[in-house]
Order: C-alpha cells, then structure tokens, then sequence
C-alpha cells in the first residue's frame, strides 16, 4: 500500500494533506535541518523562484537520504511557501488586467508554473499560466523576529505592503514517486488586504498569531479579517495547494481521477 510521506514540520501542511490521503498512511518525515538558503538579493521572479525550487529540492534530498529502503513504497512531498511583494509603483487588485505587458519578467498572478515527470536527475523548462503581473523590483518577506515582542516588523510589513495592496502567496511544490519520477510546480496566488487596517491591528498582534507565519499571517486564522479577495488556490496560501498536488499525483499514477481518499 502507497505511503504518502511529508517532509515539512507544519501541522497545517499535515492537516491538508489528511483531506486527499487517508491520515494513516501519511509519514511525516522533516528535513533533517531547517537551515536554507534565503532571497537576499533576489528582486526578480525568475531568481526568485529558482531559489524556491533550490529549497524544496534540498529538502526532499534531506528527506529521501532517511527512508533507505522504505521508499520504494512511498511517494515523497515537499513544499515551500513564501510571500512576495513589489516595492515599486501599485499592484492594487484593480490594475491588475489578463495579457497586460507593463513589467519585465514577472508575470506570477494566479496560476501554476510546471515541471513535467521525469528522472529526478533531470529537470525541464517551466511554462508559466499565469496571468498578473507585480512590478519589480520584488521582496519575499519571511517570518517576522521572533525576538521582538512588539511586532514592529509585521507592523511594517502591514502598513507598507499589505494595506490595499495585493501581493503574492507562492509554493514551491515537490512530489518523487517511488520509480524517483518527479513533479515540481510553483503555484501562485493573490491576496488583497484591506485599507483600514489600524482598528484591529494591534489586536491582531496581541493574538500572537504573526509570530512563526510567512509574512506574519494565517489565511486560515485571524488574519483573514484583513483579507477582501483570495485568487487562486486558498490551501496555497495555508501551506499546500491541493489542487497542484492531486494532478501531480495523478501524473505521477498514483492516484486515479476521480478516486476517493478512502
């Protein structure tokens, strides 16, 4: 029988992955370091998202070097997400328009970008299906400090980069089947925040819900309050997209279509 083996350390990820997989045939299998490397530097979509398939391959490396022998019966996901925004000119929802041509490289709205099945020595070119445009240059913003008390940094983060704005949530998705046949996507989403953020702000940062979340909110939690459109998949935004990871299961044959979790 098919193990599905996590390697990720969020309970959220686990949670997701217990929507399309029967939870006890899930393993969870961290990478054996949480060290990786960042985006310093990085102000354009195609490095950026050469990076983010640099970590998730790392961390798959990490974690098919602990199953030895059992994973000739299990197929392997790993996923990254991070947070992306533009520091320059407006990205507001409302500019955002299909085929618009005003940026240079970065063409990441809602979509998936692909890898098709293949050895995983091997990789090919990814083709991108998305559709809005961020102007550059960009910035992926990560966890807030976890040693700062008063959430200055999220603050910042909100008043500077959210606040009716839209930026972009990004998953670097990762699944090695047991033949070692890989699929890697890179899935996109966007998310809008409101203007007025100040009334529930600091209530939101008393919560304590920023602190160990990529750009300092959960979709799924509290800072939903601050949201006024998901495009895209929302379990991207949580951590997992499910709908890139079904398709990615079913090329793999894994899965059939249409099969039930059970």
């Amino acid at each position: 029988m098919m193990r599905y083996v996590l390697g990720s350390r969020s309970p959220r990820r686990r949670e997701l992955l217990q929507q399309i997989v029967p939870a006890d045939r899930i393993d969870i299998v961290p990478p054996t370091s949480s060290e990786e490397a960042g985006f310093d530097g990085l102000t354009d979509w195609p490095s950026i998202r050469a990076r983010m398939q640099e970590i998730t391959r790392h961390k798959s490396t990490q974690v098919l070097g602990q199953l030895a022998a059992a994973a000739d019966n299990a197929v392997v996901i790993c996923a990254d997400t991070s947070i992306i925004i533009t520091e320059v000119g407006s990205n507001d929802a409302s500019s955002c328009a299909t085929g618009s041509a005003n940026v240079s490289s970065l063409k990441a709205g809602v979509g998936v970008e692909k890898t098709l099945a293949e050895p995983v020595a091997h990789n090919t070119e990814c083709v991108s299906t998305t559709e809005c445009p961020l102007l550059e240059p960009l910035r992926v913003i990560g966890q807030p400090p976890s040693d700062e008390p008063r959430g200055e940094t999220v603050r910042q983060w909100y008043r500077d980069f959210y606040a009716g704005r839209t930026h972009l949530a990004a998953t670097s998705l990762r699944v090695i089947a047991p033949d070692q046949r890989v699929i890697e996507r890179i899935v996109t989403t966007r998310v809008t925040f409101r203007r007025d953020i100040d009334p529930w702000f600091d209530w939101y940062l008393a919560s304590g819900e920023p602190q160990g979340k990529a750009g300092g909110y959960a979709v799924q939690g509290a800072g939903s309050i601050f949201m006024t459109s998901i495009v895209g998949s929302l379990t991207n935004v949580i951590g997992l997209p499910l709908e890139a990871l079904l398709e990615a299961l079913w090329e793999l044959g894994v899965v059939e279509s249409g099969e039930s979790r059970v």
